[in-house]
């Protein structure tokens, strides 16, 4: 296995130092790491080549750590809304719990004074407003003939004054 290329070797040279027939796989490690960079497998099995070119070790380190920043940013920010959001609607939670307290206790005043109103007026039987209701009606038929009599007398003295005053004309 004299051929194969150290897997973790990354630099080239330390300081001033040779590396001597190790520099061959250096070499060949280097520019296997330029090839051209892939974006996967197509729908025709091949490889896409990524348009951009080649990229080096650092190059994609740098665009990993970059990734990292924005995905912490975004973190930060997500987190940040979410805190925002949980803690309008605790606001809002606490001021509903405030308003069902104080309809709560105006509902309890409204039925001791709905209770006290019940307590004051007496309670009536079914025969006793039924009683009341016939006396009502007598009492309605009684004013209708006292009416109707009423209403016959002037029209009697209508027609005593309207026959008076035809004989009036007539002398």
């Amino acid at each position: 296995m004299p051929d194969e290329p150290p897997s973790l070797h990354v630099e080239l040279n330390r300081g001033n130092a040779n590396l001597g027939g190790l520099q061959r796989y250096v070499d060949k490690w280097n520019v296997a790491d330029l090839t051209d960079a892939t974006l996967g497998v197509g729908k025709d099995k091949k490889l896409v080549i990524d348009s951009r070119g080649p990229r080096s070790t650092v190059q994609h380190l740098g665009r990993l750590k970059h990734a990292v920043k924005e995905f912490d940013n975004a973190w930060h920010d997500a987190n940040n809304n979410v805190l925002g959001v949980l803690d309008s609607r605790k606001q809002l939670f606490e001021e509903l719990l405030w308003e069902h307290r104080d309809l709560t206790e105006a509902f309890t005043a409204l039925q001791l004074t709905h209770s006290n109103c019940q307590a004051a007026l007496p309670e009536a039987s079914v025969d006793d407003l039924a009683a009341q209701i016939s006396a009502l009606k007598a009492e309605k038929e009684k004013l209708s003939l006292q009416h109707q009599e009423e209403l016959r007398a002037q029209r009697d003295e209508t027609g005593k004054l309207k026959d008076q005053l035809i004989q009036a004309g007539l002398q």
